[in-house]
């Protein structure tokens, strides 16, 4: 299985801490969160992804929808719909305790283009987000696909959300390097 923490360029790093004076102390907090985090990654990997049926559903709707999806299959976290003029090109906003989500929906029959991943730039820089998405259930253009990979910006299809949600969660559970440190220099 491979996936964001069992492939992290670190995990070996943190395993040769055995080799420290600290090695007892250090060895349980890292078999405690070791075992924590591989746990919740099997949980995400093995985790079905939810459909949206988005038959008939118009844009404002296609929104609520997919706050929905977030609100109902994705734990820890809360999803609201923006107003709809005057909203900097956000169209949900999710939140957890520690992270945020900018989010702009696009409910297409075609790829979706730079203008949608210009707008949840603007928006996530407006309302201070941690990280932006477009979500929709169509396909990118080759130019929005450059400048979402400039920016950090998640280009997903909704069947995504779970997934993106969850590697979110993953990454934010990590310790840092200096983190460790600091936790082993305590001990």
């Amino acid at each position: 299985m491979k996936g964001p923490f069992l492939s992290s360029p670190h995990l070996e790093e943190l395993l040769c801490l055995n080799n420290t004076r600290f090695a007892p102390k250090v060895k349980q907090v890292l078999v405690e969160t070791l075992t924590t985090l591989v746990k919740a990654e099997v949980a995400l990997v093995s985790k079905n992804e939810c459909s949206l049926e988005t038959e008939g559903l118009d844009g404002i709707e296609y929104e609520y929808a997919v706050a929905d999806l977030i609100n109902s299959h994705i734990d820890g976290w809360a999803a609201e719909v923006s107003k709809a003029s005057g909203d900097q090109g956000l169209d949900v906003m999710a939140r957890s305790k520690s992270c945020s989500v900018a989010i702009q929906t696009k409910l297409y029959n075609q790829p979706v283009g730079n203008k949608a991943v210009q707008e949840i730039i603007a928006a996530k820089g407006f309302y201070n987000a941690d990280h932006a998405a477009v979500v929709t259930n169509a396909s990118f253009t080759k130019s929005a696909v450059e400048l979402a990979d400039s920016q950090g910006v998640a280009l997903l299809h909704h069947n995504e959300l779970l997934t993106y949600f969850g590697a979110i969660d993953l990454e934010n559970k990590m310790i840092t390097r200096e983190e460790l440190k600091q936790s082993i220099e305590s001990i």
